[in-house]
């Protein structure tokens, strides 16, 4: 017996063309879930990256941030940040080399410029 299911989002639960989740989809999924299968999705993003995602279907769990944030019925399971220190030293020469950056943290993300790379990949534009 199937117990649970592990989804990606890019190309797996969100179309490239559509940049959403079909209903069929949608259908499918509910219909799993109603058989007590667990749902999750998995991925390198953060979940400020995919409120459309998060939105259309009540997932079980997130396994998040290629597994260093891992959330079920949202409670954090596990959280394994990145210490401080070495986020402020990737920072410091992110801003010495006039490249932009994304840094998460649990309920934010910090950009320290915008660029057109950094639209595509963080902000979908």
């Amino acid at each position: 017996m199937i117990k649970a299911i592990f989804f990606d989002v890019d190309g797996t639960l969100v179309s490239f063309q559509t940049h959403r989740m079909s209903d069929t989809l949608l259908d499918a999924l509910s219909q799993v879930q109603k058989q007590g299968v667990k749902l999750f999705l998995s991925t390198g993003r953060h979940p400020l990256m995919l409120p459309e995602v998060n939105a259309a279907f009540p997932f079980d769990g997130q396994v998040m941030l290629n597994g260093q944030l891992c959330i079920m019925n949202g409670t954090v399971l596990r959280s394994n940040p990145v210490e401080k220190d070495h986020v402020a030293a990737v920072v410091e020469a992110a801003e010495a080399l006039d490249f932009p950056i994304i840094v998460l943290a649990e309920g934010e993300m910090y950009m320290n410029h915008t660029a057109p790379m950094v639209e595509r990949t963080a902000l979908g534009l």
